[in-house]
Protein backbone atom coordinates (compact mmCIF):
# COMPACT_ATOMS: atom_id res chain seq x y z
CA UNK A 1 0.00 0.00 0.00
CA UNK A 2 2.72 2.72 0.67
CA UNK A 3 4.60 1.69 -2.41
CA UNK A 4 1.61 2.70 -4.33
CA UNK A 5 1.05 6.02 -2.51
CA UNK A 6 4.85 6.74 -3.20
CA UNK A 7 4.37 5.86 -6.97
CA UNK A 8 1.30 8.02 -6.51
CA UNK A 9 3.56 10.78 -4.92
CA UNK A 10 6.38 10.44 -7.19
CA UNK A 11 4.31 11.38 -10.72
CA UNK A 12 2.07 13.86 -9.00
CA UNK A 13 -0.81 12.35 -10.46
CA UNK A 14 -3.56 15.41 -10.49
CA UNK A 15 -6.68 14.16 -8.87
CA UNK A 16 -9.12 14.29 -11.69
CA UNK A 17 -6.60 12.25 -14.12
CA UNK A 18 -6.37 8.67 -14.03
CA UNK A 19 -3.20 6.34 -14.61
CA UNK A 20 -2.94 3.41 -16.75
CA UNK A 21 -3.63 0.34 -15.65
CA UNK A 22 -1.48 -1.94 -17.63
CA UNK A 23 1.58 0.88 -16.14
CA UNK A 24 0.47 -0.71 -12.97
CA UNK A 25 0.60 -3.87 -13.20
CA UNK A 26 3.71 -3.73 -15.57
CA UNK A 27 4.83 -2.35 -12.17
CA UNK A 28 3.49 -5.20 -10.47
CA UNK A 29 1.35 -3.64 -7.64
CA UNK A 30 -0.73 -6.50 -7.15
CA UNK A 31 -0.27 -9.33 -4.37
CA UNK A 32 -2.00 -12.25 -4.08
CA UNK A 33 -4.36 -12.41 -7.26
CA UNK A 34 -5.20 -15.31 -8.87
CA UNK A 35 -8.26 -14.78 -11.62
CA UNK A 36 -7.40 -11.76 -13.54
CA UNK A 37 -10.63 -10.16 -12.78
CA UNK A 38 -9.31 -10.18 -8.81
CA UNK A 39 -5.73 -8.69 -9.80
CA UNK A 40 -7.77 -6.20 -11.58
CA UNK A 41 -9.59 -5.68 -8.44
CA UNK A 42 -6.65 -5.48 -6.31
CA UNK A 43 -5.16 -2.74 -8.83
CA UNK A 44 -8.12 -0.24 -8.44
CA UNK A 45 -8.94 -0.63 -4.64
CA UNK A 46 -5.05 0.65 -4.15
CA UNK A 47 -5.38 3.39 -6.64
CA UNK A 48 -8.43 4.47 -5.39
CA UNK A 49 -7.06 4.13 -2.09
CA UNK A 50 -4.39 6.09 -2.85
CA UNK A 51 -6.37 8.75 -4.71
CA UNK A 52 -9.12 8.91 -1.51
CA UNK A 53 -5.99 9.83 1.10
CA UNK A 54 -5.07 12.85 -0.91
CA UNK A 55 -8.56 14.26 -0.86
CA UNK A 56 -9.12 13.41 2.75
CA UNK A 57 -5.65 15.02 3.48
CA UNK A 58 -6.48 18.15 1.25
CA UNK A 59 -10.02 18.31 3.48
CA UNK A 60 -7.98 18.30 6.49
CA UNK A 61 -5.58 20.97 6.16
CA UNK A 62 -8.03 23.00 4.64
CA UNK A 63 -10.19 22.40 7.57
CA UNK A 64 -7.12 22.72 9.99
CA UNK A 65 -6.58 26.44 7.98
CA UNK A 66 -10.33 27.41 8.76
CA UNK A 67 -10.38 26.71 12.35
CA UNK A 68 -6.88 28.45 12.78
CA UNK A 69 -8.05 31.48 11.08
CA UNK A 70 -11.70 31.33 13.25
CA UNK A 71 -9.28 31.11 16.30
CA UNK A 72 -7.07 34.12 15.64
CA UNK A 73 -10.10 36.39 15.23
CA UNK A 74 -7.61 38.38 12.73
CA UNK A 75 -9.89 39.27 9.93
CA UNK A 76 -13.45 37.85 8.93
CA UNK A 77 -12.72 38.20 5.60
CA UNK A 78 -9.88 35.63 5.58
CA UNK A 79 -12.28 33.15 7.37
CA UNK A 80 -15.00 33.84 4.39
CA UNK A 81 -12.46 32.77 1.93
CA UNK A 82 -11.49 29.76 4.03
CA UNK A 83 -15.01 28.71 3.99
CA UNK A 84 -15.21 29.04 0.47
CA UNK A 85 -12.19 26.54 0.06
CA UNK A 86 -13.60 24.10 2.47
CA UNK A 87 -17.07 24.51 0.26
CA UNK A 88 -15.03 23.45 -2.79
CA UNK A 89 -12.89 21.09 -1.80
CA UNK A 90 -16.08 19.44 -0.10
CA UNK A 91 -18.20 19.41 -3.07
CA UNK A 92 -15.30 17.80 -5.16
CA UNK A 93 -15.40 15.40 -2.72
CA UNK A 94 -18.98 14.71 -2.52
CA UNK A 95 -18.99 14.60 -6.58
CA UNK A 96 -16.05 11.84 -6.82
CA UNK A 97 -18.14 10.10 -4.30
CA UNK A 98 -15.50 10.08 -1.34
CA UNK A 99 -17.81 12.01 1.21
CA UNK A 100 -22.08 11.92 1.46
CA UNK A 101 -23.56 14.86 0.78
CA UNK A 102 -25.32 15.06 4.26
CA UNK A 103 -21.86 15.09 5.81
CA UNK A 104 -21.28 18.01 3.67
CA UNK A 105 -24.15 20.16 4.04
CA UNK A 106 -24.12 19.30 8.28
CA UNK A 107 -19.93 20.28 8.63
CA UNK A 108 -20.45 23.81 6.40
CA UNK A 109 -23.57 24.58 8.41
CA UNK A 110 -21.40 24.42 11.54
CA UNK A 111 -18.38 25.91 10.78
CA UNK A 112 -20.80 28.91 8.69
CA UNK A 113 -21.99 29.39 12.55
CA UNK A 114 -18.70 29.13 14.16
CA UNK A 115 -18.15 32.14 11.67
CA UNK A 116 -21.52 33.92 12.98
CA UNK A 117 -20.40 33.30 16.34
CA UNK A 118 -17.37 35.31 15.99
Amino acid sequence: MEDLHFFVLIFKIDLNNKVDFKFIKFIGFFIMANHKSAKKRSVQSKFKSAVNTQYLTKIRSTLNKFNDSVKNNSNSDDAVKNLSDVNSILAKAVKKGILKKQYMSRKLSSLSNQIKKN
